[in-house]
């Protein structure tokens, strides 16, 4: 379980989450205008949360966020593993900062839609290449006929087990 110290509550007035609705693009919701899986060649770092992760332009009005931390998630609670930076690189990243480095603000990189934040209107995105180089995202993506070369894993993790 996530939490937080001090106990923080936020609101919106944001037009779509006061109406119950997704985020639109003009005539298209967010979601149909960037399907999950979808590689974006150039997407623009306009903020950098240093523990959080980088906030990205992909075209006007529309950001997108490359988050840094990892997530376990073990039956039914997700934890926060501090210090993972994921979504940003393969190799290890010991720190984001603003203002050097490969993810500094103003650099430019490609990135692949892996999901949405709906209540904020934003895109979820990985700059991950092994991420970017995997040719199948989700199930909906595979061909029928498709052949997959598949291996079997098991990952064991203090009472939890999940076979890949």
């Amino acid at each position: 379980m996530i939490t937080s110290d001090p106990r923080k509550f936020g609101l919106s007035l944001i037009p779509h989450v006061l109406n119950l609705e997704a985020q639109q693009l003009k005539e298209q919701a967010l979601p149909d205008a960037f399907p999950v899986g979808t590689i974006l060649e150039s997407v623009k770092v306009v903020k950098v949360e240093t523990e959080r992760g980088l906030v990205v332009e992909i075209q006007d009005d529309v950001l997108g966020y490359v988050h840094v931390s990892t997530y376990f998630c073990h039956g039914r609670w997700a934890t926060l593993i501090p210090g993972q930076i994921r979504h940003v690189s393969d190799d290890h990243v010991p720190s984001l900062s603003p203002t050097s480095g490969h993810w500094k603000i103003g650099t430019v990189h490609r990135a692949r839609v892996i999901g949405f934040y709906a209540l904020d209107g934003i895109v979820q995105l990985s700059f991950q290449p092994s991420v970017l180089d995997q040719k199948f995202l989700q199930v909906q993506d595979v061909e029928v006929g498709e052949v997959l070369k598949v291996c079997d894993t098991c990952i064991s993790l203090d009472k939890f087990t999940e076979i890949i």
